[in-house]
């Protein structure tokens, strides 16, 4: 298994991002793995993909983080990286400019928000 291009942290839940390649290595994406990581009756570290709605607030802050920042690699026009993002063929990595428009910050906490 190959080593994954980016994981980050925060409250015992990880976010981890792979990239895959097709067999000829023409094309290239990435895939997105979210675990929480929990000490058991044992004391001994285990993994899961089930989330209380704690979880949610933290979950979507890695999200939004990695997204961000990958949205800063495609937007640098250094950026050294085959990762097209979408299933594109890796020489065509580079986006259309108005896909390198300055990501919209996230809207600001509802108090009253139900969720």
């Amino acid at each position: 298994m190959s080593a994954p291009v980016d994981k980050i942290y925060s409250n015992g839940i990880s976010l981890t991002k792979w990239q895959n390649a097709n067999q000829d290595g023409t094309r290239t994406w990435n895939t997105y793995q979210i675990q929480k990581s929990y000490k058991d009756a044992n004391n001994q570290w285990q993994n899961t993909a089930s989330y209380n709605a704690g979880d949610l607030a933290v979950i979507a802050a890695l999200c939004q983080k990695m997204f961000t920042d990958d949205a800063k690699k495609v937007a640098s026009p250094n950026a050294n990286t085959t990762q097209s993002g979408y299933g594109q063929p890796a020489a065509a990595a580079n986006p259309p400019s108005h896909a390198a428009a300055t990501p919209v910050p996230p809207a600001p906490a509802d108090d009253n928000c139900p969720f």
